[in-house]
């Protein structure tokens, strides 16, 4: 980390948040990570965000450096206004992957904010069985029993503070969130990913099914003036896939 980095602990709001702060004189930029993530997943972005911008970085509550409350959206919210306050941010765009994004989106409710992206963070793989449309009702029904069984052995293995929380974030990533979007007020930019994760790839028609389902609901978008869709030839793992395609759709969209 270069000499101008500070980290710190954020100790104002309703719990203590792990933050580090790369300094420097461009716009303020809030980063925040998926579930299950760190701070440290945005690592291979920070070369080219931190060229334009201010870049923050953050523990989600339950996670790495950050203490543990329960979960919950205005929870979440809260934690990124207590950051902004402390570190007098101002009005910062903020940039979200996975639950992150989910949460940058409903930051993006909010009128002031410059800009949000949601990196992949409109639905969780396992959701409602109407999200997976064109498949055999049976076969839907049984490949989501088998995925949730996986999901939920996935969780039973999850140790320290975010065990804590992983039944109640995991049913927030399960949430749609396209009304979101509809509701941001600020503008808005929404990453999709086209390609599948190997856990994925054990669910091959359920994924196809999973895609048909955004693309339909996706359309609800298409007219919304202040929210962009951007399509990347990538799994969910985009970050560390893919950074600089990640890092100049980002670098673009809040360029305006």
């Amino acid at each position: 980390m270069g000499d101008n980095v500070m980290e710190l602990v954020v100790e104002s709001g309703p719990v203590p948040l792990a933050v580090r702060d790369h300094g420097g004189d461009g716009p303020p930029l809030l980063l925040l990570h998926g579930l299950g993530g760190s701070m440290a997943h945005w690592d291979p972005l920070l070369p080219e965000l931190t060229a334009t911008h201010r870049v923050v970085l953050m523990d989600l509550r339950g996670h790495d450096g950050s203490g543990v409350g329960p979960w919950s959206w205005a929870a979440a919210l809260a934690d990124v206004e207590a950051v902004i306050t402390a570190l007098d941010l101002g009005d910062p765009a903020v940039v979200g992957m996975s639950l992150g994004g989910m949460v940058a989106t409903r930051w993006a409710g909010r009128p002031g904010c410059p800009g949000a992206v949601n990196l992949d963070g409109l639905r969780g793989f396992l959701t409602a069985p109407e999200n997976y449309p064109g498949l055999d009702p049976a076969l839907r029904d049984k490949e989501i029993e088998r995925l949730r069984v996986l999901f939920d052995g996935h969780a039973a293995a999850v140790t320290g503070p975010l065990a804590q929380i992983i039944a109640e974030a995991r049913a927030a990533l399960e949430e749609d969130h396209i009304g979101a979007c509809l509701a941001a007020q600020s503008p808005l930019l929404v990453v999709v990913a086209t390609e599948n994760l190997p856990a994925q790839q054990q669910f091959p028609e359920l994924a196809e099914a999973f895609r048909r389902g955004l693309e339909r609901d996706l359309a609800a978008l298409d007219d919304v003036w202040h929210v962009q869709v951007e399509r990347i030839g990538s799994s969910h793992a985009m970050v560390t896939q893919h950074p600089a395609e990640v890092a100049k759709l980002i670098r673009r969209f809040l360029a305006g």
